[in-house]
């Protein structure tokens, strides 16, 4: 699960296990995951599911490239034991009234680091709905799927978009068992850096921060 610091990443997670206390939750500026968290597993539809919590590159105490480097550090090491991603989920706040340079950057790194073949895998979910009216919500959703430099490319490539309208288990179960149909695909700087042999600098994603 990634996002910008403060989007909701680790209470998504915890509904999604039905656990409040499954990740610790930051409420103030300061990000609470300046390490890859795995949260408790859970069954869903007769599946283990495990959600993995990540720090955002806009963290307050860490630069863009020290926390790819936590982030590509987690994946590669997945990788090399053969566990192999369902899904990536990107967190976006609908309540955010305009989509600024520090999200374009972090969603920047965020599509390098996918790259464009399992972009298919990858759901942007937006949460916080309860923070903007139906109509606000409705009308940011067109704005955000038709921003250049921003959402609209992904989608084009494949990426799906959800809504986490509702903050119960339920909504955000939805989400999970959507994703858990996909077929898994390595993320591009998991082969660049396992295949290819590429160090953290020469990937797509370290050329971008």
């Amino acid at each position: 699960v990634m996002g910008l610091t403060g989007s909701g990443k680790s209470s998504l997670i915890n509904l999604a296990c039905d656990n409040p206390e499954a990740l610790k939750i930051g409420h103030d500026i300061q990000s609470c995951t300046d390490t890859v968290d795995e949260a408790p597993s859970f069954e869903l539809e007769g599946r283990t599911v495990r959600l993995f919590d990540t720090p955002g590159f806009d963290d307050s105490n860490k630069s863009e490239s020290e926390i790819l480097r936590i982030i590509a550090f987690e994946l590669e090491n997945q990788f090399r034991q053969g566990v192999h991603l369902h899904g990536i989920i990107y967190v976006h706040r609908i309540s955010d009234v305009r989509v600024g340079g520090l999200a374009k950057a972090n969603f920047g790194i965020f599509r390098k680091l996918c790259g464009e073949k399992s972009l298919r895998n990858v759901v942007i979910v937006t949460n916080m709905w309860s923070k903007v009216t139906e109509e606000e919500g409705a009308k940011r959703v067109e704005q955000l799927t038709s921003m250049e430099n921003f959402f609209k490319d992904a989608l084009e490539k494949g990426a799906t978009m959800m809504h986490q309208k509702r903050d119960t288990p339920k909504s955000v179960q939805k989400i999970v068992k959507a994703i858990l149909k996909n077929h898994p695909e390595p993320l591009a700087i998991q082969e660049e850096l396992v295949t290819e042999s590429k160090g953290i600098d020469q990937t797509s994603a370290g050329q971008e921060v």
